[in-house]
């Protein structure tokens, strides 16, 4: 036998009729050797069984796995790279044994049909080796094997998988496998069913040939399965071998740093725990505020530098008390507790600012600790004046993120292992009562690696970006603590709305929607939603880009479906198309007509039915309403990954809402945010982006046209553009042309947006003169660009100063090119949104100093909301007058940078005509 099983007449399924060979069989690499029959044959004592997700078009054609442009990486860089042939036999394979039509990703049919193939390998391979161990290449081979997503798959690397589990009925055809649940797996002859094996998973190597960016996530799985095959997989934490104390009193040496979690009522036994947020929990799940915290953990570190563990039961009062006074003594010996906290740090010219004193606390630190301390804040008010800032915290989701702000794995779960802290076992566990021992080892096991994982998060950190990186500074701890802290505050206030007029809304839109889908099929007989909706919308996509071949134009980037990889109807592609496709053609009608209809549909199904009727299918899910007409959104201060397995944030260095996505409410919803009291401010910062791009690149002319007192940018393009004349009426013609090409637009946009916005006709070529004029004077920052574009090409990635956030982009230089828009957005766009977000922090925390009622519960990037009420109004605006001209982070950017420009801010009160307020520097 030459190859694994196979059956070149398997009509399991209908890709068998659209292949050239079907069912390519697994076969053993190096390709010179034979598939082994006998233990006699093997070269190791392991072998590794690898799954990719089906043949490509060099497959097809040759009838042998991995033969392309994959398959080559595989070899090339996971398997000869770590010099898994010389440790184990190795074996490849597809989840799917024939080529789907286009590459397209294999479905769920597909999947279950060709699941014998490889189990019968398996076993066969059982029957030889003293291991198995499978490595999966890709989502479609995880799905198929474990039977969940590649991101929860990430979690349990290595963990043993039980075939039995699969349910798969197996083609007549082939080798049977027995005990897999099916209509044919009768035979009580049939051969043994695989034992449980190793299963480690990565991406596939066709995902690492689109985004570079992956490739230090694969090498750290690949590592993971490389130890495990030299036995040297150790990890630091054993679990269910940690001593615990019950309850104790804080020790009398000072502490450093504390790491804390939280067992909420979800880890008991009789318990289903859908909801996230404290006040939630109370309502949709009935939980009494009493019981929503089960346990609560600590571990720290003794003067020796070992680690003591401690378990606090939380229904016990006595428990309760001993843990406030730890939470106590942090807050007393912190730092910041001790100093004026609204102070200014003084950062050297690289953003570190000096460390801390001895002998006091540094912070306390979870994963993700923001659930943690709202539920502790929220089922225990006597503890809120020590659980609030100044109380230092860190999370460690936050640090993962300084690290590698793509990384895959963002929960402990899946962290820990990779970074051989502890193992946890796949499945969830629920316990029988709060005093039971195991779940004293759990919580302790979450508050001990979390430790582990930050000292060496730390360390890597160090490694990749230098021992002065501003990332592990001072400065750095202290804003990602007063960000959670801002968050914290947030999530707990919630958006007071409208409801009245949001179910108006809610009527009117649901009327429209009817009239705009009726006239879109009786003027075209395009169905934009049930059976056939499909077919019209893909020939919607491929008219226009006829339509772009027909006019001479280049088709842009298009965005494929992940499953048939047919081109998106989403809105990226839409306005792609709508960007170069002449004004007036029947294309660019249709894709007009049809956006329409997906912004009313879009805030419908986005906003309006969640906060007044549910989510999901059929609107049934009600924990999504309005609570007392407040809207809780979760807000993401980076991107994370929380207990109910959902994720969020932005690798763009700014702060998410989800559950409402409030920060991209429509206009029609922004109307409907109210205020709790008298008064509602809405205040944003006046063109700061192309302020902070001035200040970044030191461009002598936009540093001097932002100096000027009465400095109008949008208003000065738009009368090079008109003349003085027509300026005033095409100002927002001039803001569109700068922020256009700070970002790098072309020609057949600008031309594209004239027309559409604006009606205005002009050509292509005066189109690009006007570009190139604005270039002409922003030489500086044109260079600066540059020499972003340089400085990434060298080093792989771009790192601000401050804070430390960063973006990955590795690749060549074409293909950092690719990414050239990303690349000069994310410094503009990071610390314009840090700026609002300094200044929000200091009002909030102003306004808790004098106990006031004002709060700022919503942040739109470069805008925010106060509500106040009227006795406190006066006060407000001298605070915003205080703080927004010159906040904090801003102060030490400047002292960074060596240079400053004047920042203003724009307020609208109740909805009147904003202001413009002018900086006082």
């Amino acid at each position: 036998m030459s190859s694994g099983v196979y059956d070149p007449n398997c009509h399991a399924c209908l890709l068998h009729s659209q292949c050239q060979t079907v069912c390519i069989a697994a076969t053993r690499y190096p390709p010179d050797l034979s598939w082994p029959r006998f233990p006699r044959d093997r070269h190791h004592s392991k072998a590794l069984y690898v799954i990719g997700e089906a043949p490509g078009y060099n497959e097809d054609k040759e009838g042998q796995a991995w033969i392309g442009k994959a398959g080559n990486v595989l070899k090339t860089l996971y398997l000869n790279h770590f010099k898994f042939p010389d440790q184990v036999d190795v074996f490849l394979s597809n989840a799917v044994r024939c080529r789907p039509l286009g590459n397209k990703t294999p479905n769920k049919t597909q999947l279950k049909q060709c699941q014998g193939f490889y189990l019968a390998d398996i076993v066969n391979l059982q029957k030889i080796y003293d291991q198995v161990i499978v490595l999966c290449c890709g989502a479609a081979a995880v799905k198929s094997v474990l039977a969940m997503s590649l991101k929860k798959a990430f979690a349990r690397q290595g963990n043993l998988s039980d075939f039995r589990a699969l349910t798969a009925p197996t083609p007549k055809s082939i080798i049977r496998v027995g005990e897999v649940v099916g209509p044919y797996l009768s035979n009580p002859t049939l051969p043994p069913f695989p034992s449980p094996c190793p299963v480690f998973v990565t991406y596939h190597p066709a995902a690492l040939m689109r985004d570079k960016n992956k490739g230090p996530y694969v090498n750290s799985h690949l590592s993971l399965l490389q130890d495990y095959i030299k036995g040297d997989l150790t990890y630091d934490i054993k679990g269910g071998s940690l001593k615990i104390d019950i309850a104790p009193l804080p020790p009398s040496y000072p502490i450093s740093r504390l790491s804390l979690d939280i067992e909420t009522y979800g880890i008991l036994q009789g318990q289903n725990q859908t909801q996230f947020h404290p006040l939630k929990s109370e309502i949709h799940d009935k939980i009494p505020r009493e019981r929503l915290v089960v346990t609560t953990a600590l571990t720290w570190d003794n003067p020796e530098g070992e680690q003591e563990h401690a378990i606090f039961i939380m229904s016990k009062l006595r428990h309760r008390r001993r843990l406030w006074s730890w939470i106590r003594k942090c807050h007393g010996t912190s730092s910041w507790a001790q100093t004026n906290t609204s102070a200014v740090p003084c950062p050297a010219r690289n953003g570190r600012t000096s460390g801390t004193k001895e002998n006091t606390f540094q912070y306390l630190i979870g994963q993700n600790i923001k659930f943690d301390l709202m539920y502790l804040r929220h089922a225990y008010p006597e503890c809120k004046q020590w659980l609030d800032y100044p109380l230092p915290i860190v999370d460690l989701m936050v640090t993962n993120y300084l690290y590698n702000e793509g990384r895959p794995e963002k929960s402990l779960k899946a962290l820990a292992p990779l970074l051989r802290v502890t193992q946890y076992s796949g499945e969830f566990t629920q316990y029988k009562t709060e005093t039971c021992p195991s779940l004293h080892q759990y919580n302790c096991q979450d508050t001990s690696a979390t430790l582990l994982l930050q000292d060496k998060l730390t360390a890597l950190i160090q490694q990749l970006y230098g021992s002065d990186t501003p990332k592990t500074s001072q400065f750095s701890l202290e804003w990602y603590s007063k960000l959670l802290w801002l968050t914290i505050w947030m999530e707990e206030r919630g958006i007071p709305m409208d409801e009245r007029t949001l179910t108006g809304l809610l009527k009117s839109l649901k009327s429209r929607l009817e009239r705009l889908e009726g006239g879109i099929t009786s003027r075209w007989g395009i169905n934009l939603r049930g059976k056939g909706s499909d077919k019209c919308k893909r020939k919607v996509m491929d008219e226009a880009c006829q339509a772009c071949l027909e006019n001479q134009l280049v088709i842009p980037k298009m965005v494929k479906t992940k499953a048939r990889k047919d081109i998106s109807f989403c809105e990226e592609n839409r306005n792609s198309l709508l960007d170069v496709l002449p004004v007036g053609t029947d294309s660019v009608e249709k894709l007009k007509a049809i956006s329409h209809v997906h912004a009313v549909s879009g805030t419908l199904d986005r906003y309006l039915y969640p906060l007044l009727v549910g989510r999901g299918k059929g609107h049934t899910d009600p924990t999504t309403r309005l609570i007392k007409g407040l809207a809780y959104p979760r807000w993401y201060a980076t991107p994370s990954e929380y207990e109910d397995g959902t994720s969020g944030g932005t690798k763009q260095c700014r702060i998410v809402a989800k559950g409402p996505a409030c920060q991209t409410f429509s206009p029609s919803i922004k109307k409907c945010v109210t205020s709790r009291y008298s008064h509602l401010l809405w205040f944003d910062y006046s063109q700061v982006e192309l302020r902070i791009a001035a200040l970044l690149s030191n461009d002598p002319w936009m540093m001097g046209e932002y100096s000027k007192e009465d400095c109008d940018f949008h208003l000065a393009t738009a009368r090079r553009l008109f003349g003085d004349k027509d300026a005033k009426k095409f100002r927002q013609i001039g803001k569109t042309l700068n922020f256009l090409v700070i970002y790098l637009g072309g020609a057949n946009q600008f031309q594209t947006t004239l027309m559409r916005d604006a009606g205005i006709t002009r050509s292509l070529g005066q189109c690009q003169r006007d570009i190139n004029a604005w270039w002409e004077q922003a030489r500086g920052l044109h260079q600066w660009q540059d020499d972003l574009y340089e400085s990434v090409c060298e080093l792989g990635y771009f790192q601000l100063p401050l804070v430390g956030q960063s973006r990955l982009f590795l690749g060549n230089r074409s293909d950092v090119k690719d990414k050239m828009k990303e690349i000069v957005n994310m410094p503009v766009q990071a610390v314009a949104a840090n700026v609002m977000l300094s200044a929000q922090f200091e009002l909030q925390w102003s306004f808790k100093q004098k106990d006031m009622k004002a709060i700022l519960p919503l942040n739109v990037y470069d805008a925010a909301t106060i509500e106040c009420p009227k006795s406190e109004l006066y006060t407000v605006k001298r605070e915003m007058e205080r703080i927004l001209p010159n906040p904090p982070y801003y102060q030490a950017l400047c002292q960074v940078l060596g240079r400053r420009l004047p920042l203003k801010y724009e307020l609208t009160l109740d909805g009147k005509k904003p202001t413009m307020e002018k900086a006082n520097v």
